[in-house]
């Protein structure tokens, strides 16, 4: 029982880095002309943040795999939407709105049906 704790908590990192990564896409994604050439090498270190913090995540859930089932912890990985909405409004500044609130809502309720059944 212990190992599928344990299998959670990678998965809820797992999710946190997923999150992240797009943040830094999103970045890296910004015009270069209007920054110059700093900018250039700024966009290169966004693009390639985002890219390792997917792959950090996905060899993290890959462990948490080997101490549970994947179709109870999975669905962890939903959380990834909830860290991206928190983070794109710290980093990047963007709103939030009601339907967001209420989507998170949603992916919280179902997270904690599925992994309460552990």
């Amino acid at each position: 029982m212990m190992l599928y704790y344990i299998a959670i908590g990678l998965m809820i990192i797992s999710s946190i880095l997923s999150g992240l990564a797009p943040v830094y896409l999103k970045k890296s994604s910004y015009p270069a002309e209007k920054f110059g050439y700093k900018y250039n090498v700024l966009h290169r270190l966004n693009l390639l943040i985002g890219v390792i913090l997917y792959g950090i995540s996905n060899v993290i859930g890959i462990i948490a795999f080997k101490f549970g089932e994947v179709s109870i912890l999975y669905p962890f990985m939903a959380l990834s939407y909830i860290w991206v909405c928190l983070f794109s409004m710290k980093i990047l500044k963007e709103k939030m709105n009601i339907n967001k609130w209420i989507g998170i809502s949603f992916i919280i309720i179902g997270v904690i049906c599925i992994g309460g059944s552990v």
